[in-house]
């Protein structure tokens, strides 16, 4: 019986993949990267409870010849003892999904937009991050787990005022970027969106010197009553930080041998165009 479910769910996610790859590949065949699909919300497991709840404008650009620049909202939890960061634009898309699944809804919304597709961890006892990436469409969603990063922040004397509160100036360099950071030491968290953290107060403004990528805080709440932290239950394969790197640039850079090495289907564009030759920008924020 066990095996059945086990081989539907593999035939349901084959097909599900199938059908946003019909949808999708003509509207995507010239955007800068194909959008992550639909997880499940069902199960969880809860790792802690927020006391803030922090909200990020982000500002990324997909690909350096192209200087395209995409925005996402992200949200970052921050607990006694465990952080989370993720995109709200996918957490609302897999929210609506959810209950429409479980409402016994077959047909759902496909999320259409560029949005990050890591769940960033940052659990400060143990000294460990864990990051899921979720590749393009219903592909796998990849996990990794390392020791916490540590970033050498140099303090600057410069000040200035964001949403109200004073904050200091901060740089530093990180796997192959440097970072221009402004923190409040009236927020006295070790914290930050995406990895950062290690100041003397919340970050409220971290952006790399290319200004390639730039995280504004666009929200502050302290939470009377504390919201859980979830770590979600998803199908994840285990890798490492150093194994997945070349495979997500492999599948921006060949996504049509990405996507036959999932499904055993191709891209298929309309009027005729060969599908190997597509290509998407890929501007990783860790170059090293």
């Amino acid at each position: 019986m066990e095996q059945m479910k086990v081989k539907a769910n593999l035939l349901m996610r084959k097909f599900l993949f199938l059908f946003f790859l019909a949808l999708l590949c003509v509207r995507y065949y010239a955007k800068a990267q194909m959008p992550p699909g639909y997880q499940s919300h069902a199960k969880y497991m809860v790792l802690d409870s927020a006391n803030y709840i922090i909200t990020y404008e982000v500002q990324a650009i997909s690909g350096t010849a192209t200087n395209d620049r995409n925005t996402d909202i992200q949200i970052l939890q921050i607990g006694n003892d465990v952080s989370k960061t993720y995109s709200k634009y996918l957490f609302d898309n897999d929210s609506v999904c959810t209950m429409l699944i479980q409402k016994g809804t077959r047909n759902i919304p496909i999320y259409q937009g560029l949005a990050s597709p890591e769940d960033i961890y940052k659990n400060h006892p143990k000294g460990k991050m864990t990051v899921s990436y979720r590749t393009f469409m219903t592909g796998p969603v990849l996990k990794y787990e390392e020791p916490m990063p540590t970033f050498k922040w140099e303090l600057l004397s410069d000040r200035k005022t964001l949403l109200n509160y004073q904050c200091q100036k901060s740089v530093c360099t990180f796997r192959g970027r440097t970072y221009i950071a402004w923190f409040t030491p009236e927020i006295p968290l070790s914290e930050g969106p995406w990895k950062f953290h290690g100041l003397p107060g919340l970050i409220l403004q971290v952006s790399d010197d290319k200004n390639e990528f730039e995280y504004q805080c666009i929200g502050i709440q302290k939470l009377k009553k504390k919201q859980p932290i979830k770590y979600w239950k998803w199908d994840y394969q285990s890798s490492t930080r150093e194994k997945m790197r070349p495979f997500i640039k492999n599948m921006h850079e060949r996504p049509n041998a990405f996507f036959k090495s999932v499904t055993g289907s191709g891209i298929h564009i309309k009027g005729g165009a060969n599908a190997d030759l597509l290509s998407y920008p890929y501007n990783p924020i860790e170059l090293e």
